[in-house]
């Protein structure tokens, strides 16, 4: 288990284009400040924004690398799922993606 959110509030969801979506997760709701800033590219990846606003957006968020797939989790980064801490989760096939903190 590779977790790759490194911090726990998804803040926004962006279409880049059909294949590239770009998710910002924060430390805490309503702190400016640093953003660590994943960009997810995967064969028609976009269609699935509304499905990860819906379910993620503004709610602490774990994902997963699973070697072709990347795991969205409802939970904190600090519990553990083997525990039952966290819920609600779906998966999205990717080709690629690489994370970046920003620091502001």
């Amino acid at each position: 288990m590779k977790i790759i959110s490194k911090y726990p509030l998804l803040t926004d969801v962006k279409k880049i284009d059909e294949d590239t979506i770009v998710l910002e997760f924060r430390n805490n709701q309503g702190v400016k400040g640093d953003l660590f800033v994943l960009k997810i590219i995967g064969t028609g990846i976009s269609k699935k924004i509304e499905l990860i606003k819906e379910y993620h957006l503004n709610v602490e968020t774990v994902i997963e690398d699973e070697d072709t797939e990347l795991i969205f989790y409802v939970g904190n980064l600090n519990e553990s799922p083997d525990w039952g801490d966290w819920g609600s989760f779906f998966s999205l096939p990717f080709d690629k993606y690489e994370g970046t903190f920003i620091d502001r």
